[in-house]
């Protein structure tokens, strides 16, 4: 029975062992790909509000200044 049991999981290892194998590294992959992505797209929603913060006050300057004169 014990030799059945160790041939039928030598048999299991195998064949999918390597296919696993394949699905991790195609997973990391995929993490590191999210990852970067995920990194860019905060960097350029950090750089848009920047932006739009030196727009507002632009804008917002003269209207203050406006507001101040007697």
């Amino acid at each position: 029975m014990a030799d059945i049991v160790t041939g039928l999981r030598q048999v299991i290892q195998a064949l999918v062992a390597p296919d696993l194998k394949a699905i991790q590294a195609k997973h990391d992959a995929t993490t590191h790909l999210i990852d970067a992505f995920r990194s860019e797209m905060r960097s350029e929603f950090a750089a848009l509000r920047a932006a739009n913060q030196i727009e507002v006050l632009r804008q917002v300057s003269p209207l203050k200044r406006a507001s101040q004169r007697p």
